[in-house]
């Protein structure tokens, strides 16, 4: 199976880790070679292939619409159990 692990910091690296000694197909992102290097004993490290940034109107998107589009009442779905998150 192929999976990605987008960040390999406190909670990534673990997961990361167990996937590949499973022995999964692992892809991470890291900003930091040297968290990526971590992982060195259990997989192959290889730089990412080329990286295209998303369209200008998605970048940064939520510094420009700080309540993003979660689609709060504007989906149809709910949670019958709820969230336990109250509303602001």
């Amino acid at each position: 199976m192929k999976i990605a692990v987008l960040g390999i910091g406190l909670m990534g690296y673990p997961m990361a880790r167990r996937l590949c000694e499973a022995g999964h197909q692992v892809h991470v992102w890291s900003r930091t070679l040297h968290k990526a290097q971590r992982l060195a004993g259990v997989t192959e490290l290889a730089p990412a292939g080329t990286f295209y940034y998303a369209e200008e109107d998605h970048q940064q998107y939520l510094h420009k619409v700080p309540h993003g589009y979660c689609g709060l009442g504007g989906t149809g779905v709910s949670c019958p159990i709820g969230t336990g998150v109250g509303a602001d």
